[in-house]
């Protein structure tokens, strides 16, 4: 009798956890898509076009997520799904700033996924709730042209909130998006 006919469930589990290796590998280029298609969006080059990419990559890594045991990339993707659907046809600056805050949430949570084998998303999961309602209240206030302004610089502004600043990692370029390399700190 065969190892593997005596436990296969050992067997399945086994190549789920290499599938989830592979995916969390992968996980970096699909970000790197997704900030593609949001720049994309926001340059106004082929707007539809690379709506329906980032739409259907959004929600193709949301079911990916759920199959391998990362809720917390299916909850992410499930806000950025709405947060999408809300935003169609308006590719402001604000839409880019909080796009973007997407897809950094997703490389977080795939770096502590690759690092560690029970990794802990608190600090991710507390930064997405900070998103969302950092987007419902500006939701509100960006229904007036004049206030658009303000609403991206608020959006950008929860982006450089961190407590422990010394560790705050971004770029000159995308200020709005960075983290906190230590958030056990903040």
């Amino acid at each position: 009798m065969s190892p593997n006919s005596v436990n296969p469930a050992g067997q399945l589990e086994a190549v789920l956890l290499r599938l989830r290796g592979d995916f969390l590998a992968e996980l970096p280029e699909r970000c790197n898509r997704l900030e593609q298609a949001v720049l994309a969006l926001e340059g106004g080059q082929g707007a539809e076009a690379a709506y329906e990419e980032l739409f259907r990559n959004v929600h193709s890594l949301k079911g990916t997520g759920g199959t391998f045991g990362l809720q917390t990339i299916t909850t992410i993707c499930h806000q950025f799904e709405s947060f999408l659907s809300d935003s169609h046809s308006r590719y402001t600056q604000a839409f880019g700033s909080a796009a973007l805050a997407y897809v950094d949430l997703l490389r977080q949570v795939g770096d502590l996924a690759a690092a560690t084998a029970s990794p802990d998303f608190t600090a991710v999961e507390a930064a997405l709730e900070r998103l969302r309602t950092t987007l419902l209240r500006s939701r509100a206030r960006c229904s007036s042209p004049s206030l658009r302004p303000a609403c991206a610089a608020f959006i950008s502004s929860l982006w450089r909130t961190c407590r422990c600043r010394s560790a705050w990692s971004t770029t000159a370029s995308r200020p709005w998006t960075g983290s906190c390399i230590n958030p056990s700190n903040c």
